[in-house]
């Protein structure tokens, strides 16, 4: 999708241009207010903007900025009124600003009548009624799509109700897909109805619905043969009942043999409810997955081991606070050639600090070598990734570790990714030593020497290599890499951690949250073995809680100028001096600073003011709370706000004074200032939104 096109630029002739090209730009480029601006230039260029409004077949927004009623009941009622022959609506506003009412109600109805093309419809946190279903049922008969509700906890009410999806149900036949989000009063008595009048979804997506049940979910499953997708975030415990559990996995394993995307998350849920013997049906009877996601469910290796013997055809793979470990892990790798994403992240984003027995297991950095090993075995282990995120590696002591990669040489013969050379030393050693102390013949002793002299050879091989954490082969195909809390037994992988980014030259993006070892040399040593094809590909870098430095900063600034994303939340040794250095990143649009206390209000207010680039800043009323020298300050607790449920600021803190002035009188595009921990937000729907707008956004 090509980026809006601003008339403020002022850099196009646009007068100069003829009207066929002209009205394909205003069709496929212009935002609405930029049309409006253009309409009212001359007479000549208002009939081209209603001439392109009438032709558009698309309309995309995910306007998160401030929108009251008004202005969307406005807005739909311009849509309405100037492009009748739309076929997709995707609008997605901040959750805590739209309220409903009768005047939204009616422009929401009047643009029903009017686009009687429409096919997809998303109309994120706006209040749509029963009566706007009604109307939508009424005037346009091709729906395919609807996607309705909220998207935040928080979020107020929707006054959808079963009578609006009964009507739905009746009269559009083609109906394929529905995204319910937090539609408090649907129940399974709108299932049921979609189910009577016959109706075969290939997607279906639940999001925090209380009032749909085990009952409803099972007679819809029963009846929908041709599922392909199915998208459910439990609601939380006590605001209804539970809709999946075994019998739900039953009825999903009988009928949807097609299923092709599964993604189940209990993050709400008090108490997990499914586990392997759910999970294990669904894997069994839906053979065909494609995409698995599970979040907070109860699930183990012997899970993945059916999962591996049925689903060889899966892409992405998403275990997030399971129980899965190593073995689970290696199983999938090696039986699903086709893998392209895996996530597997353990409990909690400071489990290195807790003992291991509190711990999800995760995998863990034996298992790092081991996968490595198996890599090298086997070319088709892992083949595919292209994004790989291993976060909250589990605990253990590094002796155990070169342990267990001193056994696995001396059974598979194959070099382990991390101590290769002391193992191999130890087990040479012990070659010889065995031999001669069991009295063996002069020739087996020489066939020990020699073996170990191979060992040793192989050892010092090894010694002279760089050591990996990951297999070099997939280092040079990943575009995304996430090696979150990466710490081990107190001692953080600094050398091969760097080898390993070194040999990642297509990456566009790299998470080291938490990362306690030296990130300013991290990134120097990545910068200088990357070159310019690193420098130009990566876009977004997340060194949140880490003890990244302002002289690290200038190094990010220097190496990666095209960077379009930095988030530094609750990093204490950035001041004033590595903030500034962030002037020189032209194309950055979005920046977290949440809870970054040792950075001053005015340097936030003077960057806010001077990168008209930035579109998005994350702030609190703790960023600059301890201003001073970053040195002073390493040795303080993080800083946790009283307001990260809060997307807005009270006058009262200094750093929200001093940026909304600088807001208010920069130039440019609008900057977004939120009070919001990244951290805190569900990246499962995240996740759901993210391809929600991309498969119904503008072409």
């Amino acid at each position: 999708m090509d980026p809006p096109l601003s008339l403020h630029s002022g850099h196009l002739p646009i007068l100069q241009l003829p009207n066929g090209v002209l009205q394909h730009g205003v069709t496929r480029w212009l935002s609405l207010s930029d049309c409006a601006t253009l309409a009212i230039a001359s007479k000549e260029l208002k009939l081209v903007v209603e001439v392109a409004l009438k032709a558009r077949k698309r309309w995309h927004s995910s306007d998160r900025h401030e929108v009251s009623h008004m202005k969307a009941s406005r807005l739909f009622k311009f849509l309405a009124r100037h492009s009748p022959n739309l076929t997709h609506i995707t609008c997605c506003f901040a959750a805590d600003r739209l309220y409903g009412g009768s005047l939204l109600e009616s422009s929401l109805s009047s643009l029903a009548a009017s686009t009687a093309n429409l096919t997809h419809l998303t109309l994120l946190n706006v209040d749509v009624t029963d009566v706007v279903l009604q109307a939508l049922a009424k005037h346009c008969l091709g729906l395919q799509h609807v996607a309705i509700g909220r998207t935040e906890n928080n979020a107020f009410g929707n006054f959808v109700s079963d009578e609006g999806l009964a009507a739905l149900a009746v009269a559009c036949r083609g109906l394929r897909s529905l995204y319910l989000f937090r539609c408090y009063s649907c129940s399974d008595a709108g299932l049921r109805e979609l189910v009577a009048q016959g109706r075969q979804l290939t997607r279906l997506v639940l999001h925090s619905c209380p009032q749909v049940t085990t009952s409803g979910l099972v007679s819809f499953l029963e009846a929908s043969t041709s599922l392909q997708e199915l998208d459910i975030l439990l609601p939380e415990s006590g605001s209804g009942g539970t809709a999946v559990n075994f019998e739900t996995c039953f009825a999903l394993a009988a009928n949807c043999s097609d299923l092709r995307v599964l993604r189940l998350s209990e993050e709400l849920v008090a108490g997990s409810v499914l586990d392997d013997s759910c999970l294990t049906l669904v894997a069994r009877g839906c053979n065909k997955l494609q995409e698995l996601e599970l979040v907070q469910i109860e699930v183990s290796d012997a899970f993945l081991t059916t999962l591996a013997s049925h689903c060889t055809s899966l892409t992405s793979l998403r275990l997030e606070q399971t129980y899965v470990g190593d073995e689970g892990v290696h199983r999938v790798l090696a039986a699903c050639p086709h893998l392209q994403n895996l996530r597997v992240a353990g409990c909690s984003p400071h489990t290195w600090m807790l003992p291991a027995e509190f711990m999800f297991p995760g995998l863990s950095i034996s298992g790092f070598s081991r996968m490595s090993q198996l890599a090298i075995s086997n070319p088709a282990f892992g083949a595919r990734l292209t994004d790989l995120d291993l976060s909250c590696l589990a605990l253990e002591p590094l002796e155990a570790t070169e342990a267990a990669a001193a056994a696995s040489v001396g059974s598979s013969g194959l070099l382990p990714a991390i101590g290769s050379s002391v193992a191999l030393a130890t087990h040479a050693a012990a070659a010889i030593a065995s031999a001669a102390a069991a009295n063996a013949t002069i020739s087996s002793v020489a066939q020990a020497t020699q073996q170990s002299a191979f060992d040793i050879q192989s050892a010092a091989a090894a010694a002279a290599a760089p050591q990996l954490i990951l297999p070099i082969a997939w280092c040079n195909r990943l575009t995304s890499l996430s090696l979150d809390w990466l710490k081990v037994d107190g001692q953080p992988l600094q050398i091969p951690l760097e080898n390993t980014l070194s040999h990642c030259n297509n990456l566009s993006r790299l998470s080291l949250v938490g990362y306690q070892g030296n990130v300013d040399r991290l990134l120097a040593s990545v910068a200088a073995a990357g070159g310019s094809k690193q420098a130009s590909g990566l876009r977004q870098l997340n060194l949140q809680h880490s003890q990244i430095t302002d002289q690290g900063l200038a190094a990010v600034v220097k190496a990666f100028p095209q960077l379009s994303a930095l988030y530094l939340g609750y990093c204490r040794n950035v001041g004033d001096q590595g903030l500034m250095q962030l002037l020189g990143m032209k194309g950055l649009v979005r920046l977290d600073l949440f809870n970054t206390p040792c950075v001053s209000a005015g340097a936030v207010a003077d960057l806010a003011r001077q990168l008209t680039s930035l579109q998005r800043l994350y702030i609190s009323h703790n960023t600059s709370a301890l201003h001073r020298s970053p040195a002073t300050a390493t040795a303080m607790g993080y800083i946790n706000g009283g307001c990260s449920g809060s997307r807005y600021s009270n006058s009262n803190s200094s750093v929200w004074s001093a940026v909304n002035e600088a807001v208010a009188a920069r130039p440019g595009p609008r900057l977004t200032v939120l009070c919001c921990n990244l951290s805190q937000e569900s990246e499962f729907e995240k996740r759901t939104l993210s391809s929600l707008m991309s498969q119904h956004g503008d072409e």
